[in-house]
């Protein structure tokens, strides 16, 4: 008896990795024929749509009760005999399309389930909204229903598009700009699949953009090469944007490429928060604010202003003196101020025409 239990632990660990390692069994379902389906998002448009039969197996009438679907779902109607229904997954909305006499109308009647007679068949649509993008679009669908031999099915749905427009290079980041900089970029437009196609300049650009697009023929192929600016932008608001163009392009009527940049503001102070830490009564303190113009400017100080200073009753000082091109603002906690949180505001007014007014709020803890 000992040898064979010796021999039996010493199998399992080999039993359990032959288990591990055999493949699953493929998919399968006793209601749909297939549960993958693979369809080419080159024809209908932006919105497609692949189908799935189905069948109940069953002797007795099953419900499907709840679907949850990927969010490149748009919509799922499903078609039961004569009956027709449409789902929107999220959020989730379930309606049966009831006939209005004899004409195309009808009512959308709230349900709470599709029932399913035994032996019934029908079709599952499965609605997917391209957005205009190429590539692989992959959508998954799951049907969960009264039938505890199936209680959960899920449909697989692939749409393969190809790429009606190459923009190259595909993305285009600017890196950060001073608020008076310009920087140019370029990128190409090509069209696989038509020889000869326009893009048409968006009617408004975004701000602080330029654009000159140039029609080429390159092997007999119609290439646009564009060259834009970005900035300046004095105010520092700005973080690029996206150009749309139209085009004739039988798959699409549109296109969009992105321009990546940040702006820097036109004034920087350092720190925008400043805490002044912890304080000896008997010492006091001093802490600085540097504030820095991003477009080169040389700062001056107009007015400088404590407001909101609590307790009130102690009385701050601020020096100011000048690095450079730079403005630096001291802030002077004297000797025996009452112990406690001290805060405030720091106010600072500048020569700079785009951004002359700047606040800093401080605090400090005596102790």
């Amino acid at each position: 008896m000992p040898c064979r239990l010796s021999i039996a632990i010493l199998l399992l660990p080999a039993l359990l990795a032959a288990q591990a390692k055999s493949p699953e069994p493929a998919g399968r379902s006793e209601w749909f024929a297939t549960l993958h389906h693979t369809i080419s998002g080159d024809e209908g448009g932006e919105l497609v749509h692949g189908d799935f039969a189905f069948r109940n197996p069953r002797a007795t009438a099953i419900e499907w009760r709840n679907f949850e679907a990927s969010c490149a779902c748009s919509h799922l109607e499903v078609t039961v005999g004569s009956h027709r229904y449409w789902l929107k997954p999220k959020p989730r909305e379930l309606v049966e399309l009831v006939p209005k006499g004899d004409g195309e109308e009808v009512e959308r009647r709230p349900v709470d389930a599709i029932p399913v007679p035994a032996g019934a068949e029908g079709t599952v649509e499965v609605h997917v909204d391209l957005h205009g993008r190429p590539g692989k679009k992959a959508v998954s669908v799951d049907i969960h229903s009264t039938d505890t031999a199936e209680p959960q099915v899920r449909l697989h749905l692939e749409i393969a598009r190809a790429e009606s427009i190459v923009i190259t290079p595909p993305s285009i980041d600017l890196g950060m700009l001073a608020p008076t900089e310009q920087r140019e970029f370029t990128f190409e437009v090509r069209c696989p699949s038509q020889k000869d196609f326009k893009i048409e300049i968006p009617g408004e650009l975004p701000a602080g953009f330029t654009i000159e697009p140039t029609k080429v023929v390159e092997k007999g192929l119609t290439v646009w090469k564009v060259r834009g600016t970005y900035g300046p932008n004095p105010s520092g608001r700005g973080q690029g944007g996206t150009l749309k163009f139209a085009t004739d392009v039988a798959a699409m009527s549109s296109f969009s490429v992105r321009i990546d940049a940040e702006v820097a503001l036109p004034v920087a102070v350092t720190p925008g928060f400043l805490p002044i830490g912890r304080v000896d009564p008997a010492a006091g303190a001093t802490a600085k604010v540097v504030l820095h113009a991003n477009d080169g400017s040389d700062l001056n100080v107009l007015s400088v202003e404590l407001a909101g200073v609590s307790p009130k009753t102690v009385a701050l000082e601020t020096r100011v003196t000048k690095s450079g091109k730079d403005v630096v603002v001291e802030i002077v906690v004297p000797k025996g101020v009452p112990r406690g949180l001290l805060k405030g505001e720091l106010q600072v007014e500048l020569d700079h025409a785009n951004a002359p007014q700047h606040k800093v709020l401080f605090n400090a803890f005596v102790r």
